[in-house]
């Protein structure tokens, strides 16, 4: 009885040895949080007391970690082959981030070291089949590298990432073969890696492969194939898909002419920033395409273009939007304004907001609407952040912008005094009519009082016979 006690209190020892021995991570794992922990406060010296240990026993992150001691000279001489020897050995242990920074080792030494490509892209290759996480490391890696230029270390870094499913890496490497960047053009190969990247919805890789196939490069020319990836495209509000894509529903490329939608993709550019989507609005509004034509939205949209140009650096097209809205509407303020904003930055009226903050203070006419609701011109309200009504028995009427119409130069505004509306005639006019105005011209100089004057109907037509507008010969002021 007592031998057989005996045997199975050996059994229960061995047990707990057999357990304890299982789990060398557990005490391991205690030992890094005290090595990390004496890492930040600078005690290298126990830092390397502590790891050397458990790294000659085989533990990878010791050995990583050891390696860096030895590198940086943190606590001990420095010593680039022991730094180079534990780091094999960590990355021999499949530990990642040593095989990662074993590889880059290499990619530094390229032309160096026998063989170092083939180490580089067997280390990344093993880590990019690991995880996502290390697939995105090694595409941000070669993204750097591709930004500095060096492509050919951009390539074996993007690679692996690619290969094992990576979006990013995969159209790095698609555009890295259409133009020839660390590896020889190869159009087959750039249009199977735009294409791998766009199957995953990468909305750059799908532009790119509506314009192969809208050009014919690489490709066989195909309107329906770039129609269709110009639509992916443009649902990542990529401007350039939206802007092609408008094209193609107004002329009808792959697929059925619609005017509307070309109106909706371009509008969609237009506002998203893009000046040649502005540019094209302006068009459309000028010669009524798919919109109803209006000279005044047109130059609109010019003015918006060209001030978007200008920003951007390009003030042959800013000056060519000038132009444009000169020929649609000659002598309209906002052709007045960009010429401002391009020559005379500091009187722009794009500065208004400044103004105002400042004191300056600018008039207007308005006319009574109805009870509530007048109507003036809105370039004499942009960018104020106070609006009063002064009535010819001195009263000031707090005023607010209900709706304005930028093309037209047209705000309405809303005040909550009862005010008694100006009677509009009934009858049209005709040519010979008399007619007068009045309203407040220059009033710092001639005064705050209403100025009235009279002339004739010149023409019951405005400019280029535009029936909107009629011309008088009573002074504007």
């Amino acid at each position: 009885m007592t031998r057989i006690r005996k045997i199975l209190a050996i059994l229960t020892l061995a047990s707990t040895l057999a357990v304890l021995a299982s789990h060398p991570a557990s005490a391991a794992g205690i030992d890094q949080n005290i090595a990390s922990q004496a890492m930040n406060q600078g005690n290298y010296g126990q830092v390397k007391t502590l790891i050397t240990p458990l790294a000659k026993s085989g533990i990878p992150w010791a050995q990583m970690l050891l390696a860096q001691l030895y590198e940086q000279g943190l606590g001990i001489p420095k010593d680039s082959t022991q730094a180079l020897s534990w780091l094999k050995k960590a990355a021999a242990a499949n530990y990642p981030e040593a095989q990662f920074k074993l590889g880059m080792y290499y990619l530094d030494h390229l032309h160096e070291l026998p063989d170092a490509r083939r180490q580089a892209e067997d280390l990344f290759a093993t880590i990019a089949e690991s995880s996502q996480k290390l697939r995105r490391q090694l595409f941000y890696s070669s993204k750097a590298a591709y930004i500095k230029g060096d492509y050919e270390k951009a390539f074996i870094l993007a690679d692996p990432a690619a290969r094992f499913g990576d979006s990013d890496a995969q159209f790095l490497i698609g555009v890295m073969f259409d133009k020839g960047q660390g590896v020889p053009v190869y159009q087959p190969e750039a249009i199977k890696w735009y294409l791998k990247a766009a199957k995953q919805d990468h909305g750059m890789a799908q532009l790119y492969l509506a314009i192969k196939y809208d050009r014919g490069d690489g490709v066989s020319r195909d309107e329906k194939e770039s129609f269709a990836w110009y639509l992916k495209a443009a649902r990542h509000d990529l401007l350039q898909a939206m802007v092609r894509l408008s094209d193609f529903y107004a002329q009808g490329l792959g697929t059925e002419k619609d005017p509307a939608q070309s109106i909706v993709w371009l509008k969609k550019a237009a506002e998203k920033g893009s000046a040649e989507a502005m540019k094209k609005m302006a068009y459309h509004y000028a010669n009524g395409l798919g919109v109803k034509q209006s000279r005044y939205n047109a130059a609109d949209w010019y003015y918006r273009a060209g001030h978007t140009f200008f920003e951007q650096g390009d003030k042959e097209e800013a000056l060519a939007s000038i132009e444009a809205i000169e020929s649609l509407v000659p002598n309209h303020f906002l052709s007045k304004r960009l010429l401002n904003e391009i020559y005379n930055p500091n009187l722009s009226s794009t500065s208004q907001d400044v103004n105002a903050e400042s004191g300056n203070t600018v008039y207007g006419t308005a006319w009574v609407l109805s009870s509530h609701y007048v109507v003036t011109a809105y370039h004499v309200l942009e960018g104020r952040q106070k609006i009063s009504l002064m009535t010819q028995d001195n009263r000031e009427i707090h005023a607010t912008l209900v709706v304005f119409d930028h093309a037209n130069d047209l705000a309405i505004l809303r005040v909550t005094p009862t005010l008694t509306p100006l009677p509009l005639g009934q009858d049209l006019l005709s040519l010979g009519d008399d007619v007068f105005t009045i309203g407040y011209p220059e009033p710092d100089l001639l005064g705050k009082k209403a100025k009235y004057t009279t002339g004739k109907v010149n023409s019951v037509f405005g400019f280029r016979d535009d029936p909107r507008f009629v011309q008088v010969s009573t002074p504007i002021h």
